[in-house]
């Protein structure tokens, strides 16, 4: 058992040990021995020490206990009423006991007890965890009247409650009120509400926001909405902003930019942010380069069509049979058939199978063009077939 003779006149140890022996769940044997010291010899508690009976307390579920804590120290040796009050609300709220917050409440408007901000913080938050949302706004409404600066998380969760509830107008009101009064507002809050205009098809309104957002703001998960909405000048215009801010977009935001630009035919947008995306070394996703290289065949800009095809390659991604399809009609078309059969030979190496015909009217048009201009070189079927191919050919052969 632990000796208490020599520690009755300090508080800072007594409260460190009562606070220790709380945390290892020891109240009922040397946390109580410490707590009654404490009221013998009239040491005062700490606030942390009083956080900690009061948890303990809580989570024992000897609520009773927990209530009257305040009223066995003189108030000379605790906190203040509000703080020890607050403390109560917290640990009561975080066991779903909203009955016996209300008692707190209830004892707290007898005694007098003017209600903090942080007790607002507590409220709003404890009832909004009990799903009590009704009361929580009343708790963030109370906060306002009474002067206090609501915290980003309340300001948070009352915005997300307006936007799951459909009342955008409500939260739009919200955000004018953080900006009017300076209350912090953190970009999740801008996002969220963001987003629930943008799905509710009040774009204008979220690209408004945008313009008035803190300078930190990523505006990623909105761009990528914009442009699932078909809005490609504000996404574009959002993401010009995040630049001038110095903020980078991410991978994921500069894809769905250019899968959309492809998708309204600019493609010459798209090649001027694949080009910002290389001097940044990202790159777009399979489906964004696939669907800028078919775009890019269908204007007749093979060359750069190649170039992605090859980036694509080089970075560990798998082109589809179908994008080498493409590419390889498009230069047979064109007659470009040293080109086409460089594609057969990336295809092969790639593990497709290009089509036999496709093969063929490609050797029938290397050995008509070999056979017109005379002169010999590298053999035709090495120039078409894959090192794989060849090694088929010739078991073929015997």
């Amino acid at each position: 058992m632990i000796r208490l003779n020599n520690l009755h006149s300090d508080e800072t140890c007594l409260n460190a040990l009562l606070q220790g022996y709380c945390r290892e769940n020891n109240f009922k044997k040397n946390a109580l021995e410490i707590l009654c010291c404490m009221l013998r010899k009239g040491a005062s508690i700490s606030i942390s020490g009083y956080r900690a009976l009061i948890s303990q307390m809580c989570a024992d579920q000897t609520y009773e206990k927990a209530l009257n804590l305040s009223n066995i120290f003189p108030s000379k040796n605790r906190p203040s009423d509000v703080i020890c009050k607050n403390i109560l609300i917290f640990n009561l709220f975080h066991m779903r006991s909203e009955s016996l917050v209300e008692r707190v409440l209830t004892e707290m408007q007898q005694k007098g007890i003017d209600h903090d901000k942080v007790t607002c913080d507590f409220l709003l938050y404890g009832y909004h965890k009990c799903g009590n949302m009704a009361k929580s706004i009343d708790a963030f409404d109370g906060c306002i009247s009474k002067g206090f600066d609501p915290s980003n998380r309340s300001i948070r969760i009352v915005m997300s409650y307006f936007c799951t509830r459909g009342n955008l107008d409500n939260a739009l009101e919200l955000l004018n009120l953080t900006k009017i009064n300076k209350w912090k507002c953190g970009s999740l809050i801008v996002i969220t509400l963001g987003l629930s205009l943008i799905s509710s098809d009040r774009c204008l309104e979220a690209a408004h926001i945008c313009d008035e957002a803190p300078e930190n703001l990523h505006f990623d998960p909105l761009m990528r909405h914009f442009c699932m909405k078909g809005e490609i000048k504000t996404a574009i215009s959002l993401v010009n902003k995040m630049l001038k801010r110095g903020n980078v977009p991410s991978e994921i935001t500069y894809s769905g930019v250019i899968y959309l630009l492809c998708h309204c035919r600019e493609i010459d947008a798209a090649l001027a942010f694949l080009t910002e995306m290389e001097l940044r070394q990202l790159m777009p996703n399979k489906k964004s380069c696939e669907t800028l290289i078919g775009a890019l065949c269908d204007i007749g800009k093979l060359h750069d069509a190649r170039l992605l095809l090859d980036r694509m390659v080089g970075v560990g991604m798998k082109p589809s049979y179908e994008i080498y399809n493409l590419v390889l009609k498009k230069y047979q078309e064109v007659k470009d058939m040293e080109m086409a059969a460089e594609i057969t030979r990336e295809m092969q190496k790639a593990g497709y199978k290009p089509k036999f015909e496709m093969q063929w009217s490609i050797i029938s048009e290397l050995c008509s063009s070999a056979d017109k201009s005379g002169r010999g070189g590298k053999p035709i079927l090495s120039r078409v077939l894959s090192s794989g191919g060849m090694a088929q050919l010739k078991k073929l052969k015997g």
